[in-house]
């Protein structure tokens, strides 16, 4: 009799043991690396399949084994959403992983017919060069070769990819060397002032950039223009920001005068007209901005003498000394050095002050930058 119980109990266990892994194997029949496997995929190739979609790898499943599809998830620039253009496409053009994902992730295919050849010269500009796809379409549609000067360039601390192009074309224009390159394109004095101008972002606000390539439209005036001294006008940003550098001035024993702040395009094109026709326009555009072309017209900007010097005296002054070697503690910069005129396109201007905020301003001081160079590296 014990021996049937235990018999039976033993049988129950087996008959246990078989339903549980019966059920768990009916179970592993249902995952997708079994649906796999029995494809034909292995565990490297299934472990890539997985990183599919849902409905993506459900439709594998159900299809011939196709070892180009694990391939394609490989690449690094592969991207899961583009799985299905991917796989049609290579299969239409007979590519390799590589230059399918290129194509697709640049959207060759619809810009211009598949041309193996031209793909396979963006690719090899691209990896020789590490540059993006963007910029190396742009390099050979240029038929420019390979330069020596690309490594160099790419070295250099303010380097913008998007400007290859155009370093290169100014390399070969000028044989200067790459920090002067970078900075004469950043700035775009690769093009001659007054030319290839762009509308000014004003929604960039106290970072908004205005030179001899940014331009403000007739109709601009600052929305919170408030006065700042005398009848002078200026943003409330910098009208703050200009009475607490005056108090501290003072302080110090020195005197802040403002003689010029927020212009309208109407007072800058009278300014301008009479420079021009007392000096000519070549003389003008030196030391004053053509209307639509001054920081002025942002309300950001301030001319700022002691009471008792001119424009002409005032760079000899204690004043502008300090202002020079403290003006970013309050967000101001000097706007143009005699050293940056190449780049500004202004003879020097001692007295010329642009607020841009306390955290850009420090880092123009800190870095030695012109404000060309800032907005096209950190801003634009």
């Amino acid at each position: 009799m014990k021996n049937k119980v235990i018999i039976g109990i033993i049988s129950i266990l087996i008959l246990t043991i078989l339903l549980i892994g019966g059920y768990q194997y009916l179970q592993y029949t249902k995952t997708d690396y079994y649906k796999l496997s029995k494809v034909g995929y292995n565990h490297s190739e299934i472990n890539q399949i997985k990183k599919l979609n849902q409905k993506d790898i459900d439709t594998i499943t159900k299809v011939k084994y196709d070892r180009t599809i694990p391939t394609l998830i490989a690449e690094p620039d592969f991207q899961v959403t583009k799985f299905k253009e991917y796989h049609i496409y290579q299969k239409q053009h007979k590519l390799t992983a590589p230059e399918t994902i290129f194509i697709i992730n640049n959207e060759l295919e619809k810009k211009e017919a598949f041309d193996q050849k031209k793909t396979r010269s963006y690719m090899a500009m691209a990896n020789e060069n590490k540059l993006s796809a963007a910029v190396a379409m742009t390099l050979v549609n240029a038929d420019v070769p390979y330069s020596k000067i690309i490594p160099k360039l790419q070295q250099e601390q303010y380097y913008i990819e998007e400007n290859l192009l155009r370093y290169i074309n100014y390399y070969e224009k000028t044989k200067k060397e790459a920090p002067e390159i970078i900075q004469h394109v950043n700035s775009k004095i690769d093009h001659d002032f007054y030319t290839n101008v762009v509308e000014t972002d004003t929604g960039k606000q106290e970072q908004m950039l205005v030179n001899k390539f940014h331009r403000l439209n007739e109709e601009y005036v600052p929305s919170d223009l408030i006065t700042i001294e005398g009848n002078y006008t200026a943003t409330k940003q910098t009208t703050i920001a200009y009475q607490k550098m005056k108090a501290d001035a003072a302080k110090q024993g020195l005197t802040l005068q403002i003689t010029s702040a927020y212009r309208s395009y109407q007072t800058q094109d009278r300014l301008y007209q009479d420079y021009k026709a007392n000096h000519g326009e070549i003389w003008a555009d030196q030391y004053s901005a053509r209307p639509g072309y001054s920081e002025h017209q942002t309300g950001l900007a301030l001319d700022i003498l002691n009471g008792n010097s001119t424009l002409d005296t005032f760079g000899d002054t204690k004043e502008a000394a300090w202002l020079k070697e403290n003006c970013q503690t309050y967000g101001f910069i000097l706007r143009y050095e005699d050293k940056n005129k190449h780049i500004t396109g202004y003879q020097e201007e001692s007295w010329h002050f642009r607020y841009v905020g306390v955290p850009t301003a420090t880092k123009i001081k800190q870095e030695k930058l012109t404000y060309e160079e800032y907005y096209a590296f950190y801003i634009e």
